[in-house]
């Protein structure tokens, strides 16, 4: 093994080893491409002191959530019933007022209104009962 041969691998180790500014710009490898980059900001994971105010403050309450979180959000049976159940409450709430506001604009078409209106009449015309109103419309017809 001549020398001259090592002393050029040493050569070639040697400009494998250029520094970043000396590297070609225009070519990156993907190992490089596609490395995480190192985050700037890192997240500062303090505990924040908890507001508190005379609902949350009181003790009692804490133990309400923690009995809440405990039969409720960890169990999952009990978790599902509970959405499904307040997606039926929102539903039924919802489908409460627009019905509401159906009958609502809808009253003159109502059997309610309709009775109420032949009432009206029949008081504008003399008639005060319901028997005086079969007798009167028999005696439109024996005429």
């Amino acid at each position: 093994v001549s020398t001259q041969s090592t002393w050029g691998l040493v050569k070639v180790q040697k400009k494998m080893r250029l520094s970043d500014s000396q590297k070609d710009q225009s070519y990156t490898t993907p190992k490089e491409l596609f490395a995480p980059k190192p985050q700037q900001l890192k997240p500062n994971f303090i505990r924040k002191p908890m507001k508190l105010s005379t609902y949350s403050g009181d003790p009692t309450m804490s133990i309400k959530w923690r009995l809440f979180n405990r039969y409720f959000i960890q169990n999952r049976a009990m978790y599902s019933c509970l959405i499904l159940f307040s997606g039926f409450g929102v539903f039924s709430f919802i489908n409460y007022c627009f019905r509401e506001i159906y009958k609502f604009h809808n009253y003159t078409r109502s059997l309610e209104f309709a009775i109420k209106r032949e009432i009206d009449y029949d008081a504008s015309r003399g008639i005060k009962s319901r028997k005086h109103l079969q007798q009167y419309r028999l005696s439109l017809i024996h005429i």
